[in-house]
């Protein structure tokens, strides 16, 4: 029986072979495409990966952003969303990328709660 690039088969003593097969076992993979953008600004080369402020998962920050201790947008549009705006001091100190430019509390909150982008309104 072959499964992907295994293949087993019984003797006639009924003792299980496992074999991998060699044209399969020598094919090479293109190497995976490395990511390597800030997940913060999308602009800037990441500099490494570290824990969110936010909870428990990783994400990549440039430099910049990091010193500037921003947060993805959208994640801290998801967390003032389910907590309506109540968050801990702590919270408030942080910054995200929009637009070309490092925004505070009150605009993140802003478009968090309003969907205000400060993008000029289309005219019909």
């Amino acid at each position: 029986m072959k499964v992907g690039n295994i293949y087993t088969r019984r003797d006639p003593q009924g003792r299980l072979h496992i074999e991998m097969l060699e044209a399969n076992a020598k094919r090479e993979r293109p190497p995976k495409k490395q990511v390597d953008k800030c997940e913060c600004c999308n602009v800037n080369e990441s500099i490494g990966v570290a824990s969110s402020t936010l909870g428990a998962f990783s994400i990549r920050w440039c430099a910049e952003c990091n010193k500037q201790n921003a947060e993805p947008l959208g994640m801290l549009c998801h967390l003032i969303k389910d907590c309506q705006g109540d968050v801990a001091d702590w919270v408030k100190e942080l910054t995200a990328f929009h637009n070309g430019e490092y925004i505070r509390w009150e605009k993140i909150k802003d478009i968090a709660l309003n969907g205000k982008t400060d993008k000029p309104e289309e005219v019909e």
